[in-house]
């Protein structure tokens, strides 16, 4: 059972064991899921004090099994397991780590998810138990941000004079750093964060910020602070910080194409229209005949 602590959600009883595989297939597929799609091996990822520190660990695999395996018996067990991933993540990880704001993504995008299929069904909200410290986030705060204002964020990144080692993803083999697929299980490089930005990938601003924060610290863990390639890691996150902060993005905004400026489109529709009359037309003729015939008489 995870921690108690109240806070308000959504009553689930109406909601299918099927809708859930949906929604959890919604999260495997976003881009800050890839800490959760497995267990966490604490020997490859050389953290010992996992096990001591989550006593119940879960995983978006372990709950993908259980629900093909007809383990769950209802939905708010499904939930549970759930929010028990978020939870470890929240217990094990720091909030400003980059895996620490995944969870953070993934949690408001489940909560949102479960609250329009509860709102879709009719059910109303109800008090329940969930993991302690975990206050629901607002998706939205303030209004949405452009992506064009976090692409020159990136684009300033790329053309950054230490950005280097960090402008397209890390070619190991060539390298000669036969661990670095032991040591890094979520590669990132600022090339790919800006193709996922031009396709859209990301949802709001929360993702990119983790991907960024992604590729300084897998430098970091690689090579080690102290490193110079670490230094250099570490000066260009100080630097992605400043530039958020300077275009006043916060991590819940969502991420919009528009500019926020209503437009007036006059369109003309050019209408033809085919009509075919079929009529029918029913005449109805009386004829009366007066035949006269004449006869002949003698003359007197």
């Amino acid at each position: 059972m995870l921690p108690s602590a109240k806070k308000q959600r959504l009553d689930l009883s109406k909601i299918t064991l099927r809708q859930c595989t949906k929604v959890l297939e919604v999260l495997q597929k976003m881009p800050e899921a890839g800490p959760f799609l497995a267990p966490v091996d604490p020997v490859l990822l050389k953290i010992p004090d996992y096990p001591t520190i989550v006593k119940n660990p879960m995983d978006f695999g372990t709950i993908s099994k259980k629900l093909s395996e007809g383990a769950y018996q209802d939905t708010d067990t499904f939930a549970s397991d759930v929010r028990q991933v978020f939870y470890n993540s929240y217990t094990y990880n720091k909030k400003d780590s980059p895996v620490g704001k995944a969870t953070k993504v993934l949690d408001d995008a489940f909560e949102a998810r479960l609250s329009e299929l509860v709102a879709s069904s009719g059910a109303t909200p109800s008090v329940a138990r969930v993991p302690s410290g975990l206050a629901p986030i607002s998706l939205v705060s303030t209004g949405p941000a452009l992506i064009s204002s976090v692409k020159a964020i990136v684009k300033s990144l790329l053309s950054h004079a230490l950005s280097g080692p960090f402008r397209e993803p890390l070619d190991w083999q060539k390298a000669g750093l036969t661990t670095y697929p032991d040591v890094i299980k979520t590669p990132m490089d600022l090339g790919t964060i800006m193709r996922k930005l031009d396709e859209s990938v990301y949802t709001n601003v929360a993702g990119i910020k983790c991907d960024l924060e992604l590729v300084w610290d897998n430098c970091i863990t690689f090579n080690g602070r102290d490193s110079w390639v670490g230094k250099h890691a570490g000066q260009l996150r100080d630097f992605t910080a400043r530039k958020f902060s300077q275009a006043k993005l916060t991590d819940d905004q969502l991420l919009s194409n528009e500019t926020g400026t209503p437009r007036v489109v006059k369109v003309r529709v050019r209408v033809r229209v085919r009509v075919r009359l079929r009529v029918r037309v029913r005449v109805r003729v009386r004829v009366t005949l007066t035949l006269t015939r004449t006869y002949p008489y003698p003359y007197p």
